[in-house]
């Protein structure tokens, strides 16, 4: 299952957001490599602070409204160089809530980072706060809202159209024909019937808890390198211990709490053939630090965030490999 950037039913607003932007680009329009700070009250939004680590400097952000297709408002998975604030000090608890405290950078200084970001490998963009509700308690979707509907599927398509691209074009020449591929938590399957359809000498497998959602995958996604199977992710499946690539993007903020996530990241990765691939993202922030259990389960961590092509933009996506031993 995945869940959209939309704004959900937690508390936030896009009137807020849209104050939020504002006030941002005061921020911005500061003289640079001045001494400034951010406060975020501790509930709903404080989740969209973000921190990027780039040569071992690390920058804080707050994630901000952009504009999608059909000009759409919403809180993408795609972070952009003015959502930065500037170059991270300090970070305090107030009464008022969590005070991140900088030192701000010129848009041209944003950009050079951005760029130099999504060529370093060992770059990394993290959330260190997951989707709180009013109460400051963690907050999770109810079951209920992962039941199919047309207007759920076309928002979960169009928007992990640069996750998509992004696979694609990483496991283009890096498997051989019969590669297994497995998505265990596939919602409606127009992800991993993209995959099927780009590489056609590899076996897909999706999986899913709802059967409301696999019933609409096999009848919508019908290839003969394609099948899909009703069942919770949890589950210890016999494709998995034979996978060469697993998709993991459901590991997520209001998708599941954070123990939730580390419970079943350990249990899907330990399912890894040798050389096997984990590839880990998903429309709202990763839970999990993916860093610290690439370590515990001795993986090697190959990179942490991407970007198309030509976009000057970043997104969480977390590559991990099993050792061949």
């Amino acid at each position: 299952m995945n869940v959209t950037g939309d704004l959900m039913n937690h508390g936030l607003s896009v009137h807020h957001e849209q104050h939020v932007m504002q006030q941002i680009r005061e921020i911005c329009c500061m003289k640079t490599h001045q001494h400034a700070s951010w406060t975020e009250p501790v509930g709903p939004g404080l989740n969209n602070l973000f921190m990027l680590t780039i040569k071992d400097t690390l920058w804080v952000g707050r994630k901000t409204l952009t504009t999608a297709f059909e000009g759409r408002q919403h809180l993408s998975s795609l972070i952009q160089p003015s959502m930065l604030l500037g170059r991270f000090t300090r970070v305090v608890y107030e009464n008022d809530g969590i005070t991140v405290q900088f030192i701000t950078a010129c848009e041209q200084e944003k950009t050079q980072l951005f760029l130099l970001a999504s060529n370093l490998t060992d770059s990394a963009l993290y959330f260190p706060y997951p989707v709180l509700d009013n109460r400051a308690q963690e907050h999770v979707m109810r079951e209920e809202h992962w039941r199919f509907s047309e207007a759920l599927a076309h928002t979960l398509d169009r928007d992990e159209q640069h996750f998509r691209e992004h696979c694609i074009a990483l496991l283009q020449s890096r498997l051989t024909p019969g590669a297994q591929l497995l998505d265990p938590a596939c919602s409606t399957g127009a992800f991993m019937a993209s995959i099927a359809r780009a590489l056609p000498h590899t076996r897909c497998t999706g999986a899913d808890c709802s059967s409301s959602m696999v019933d609409q995958a096999r009848a919508r996604h019908r290839l003969p390198n394609l099948e899909f199977h009703h069942r919770a992710a949890q589950a210890t499946l016999e494709p998995a211990a034979e996978c060469d690539v697993m998709f993991l993007r459901f590991l997520n903020a209001e998708v599941m709490s954070r123990d939730q996530a580390q419970h079943l990241l350990v249990l899907l990765l330990k399912q890894l053939k040798p050389g096997g691939m984990a590839i880990v993202f998903g429309h709202t922030p990763v839970l999990p630090n993916m860093g610290y259990w690439a370590g515990v389960l001795g993986l090697n961590l190959m990179s942490s965030l991407a970007a198309r092509p030509g976009q000057l933009e970043l997104f969480e996506c977390y590559v991990l490999q099993s050792p061949t031993d």
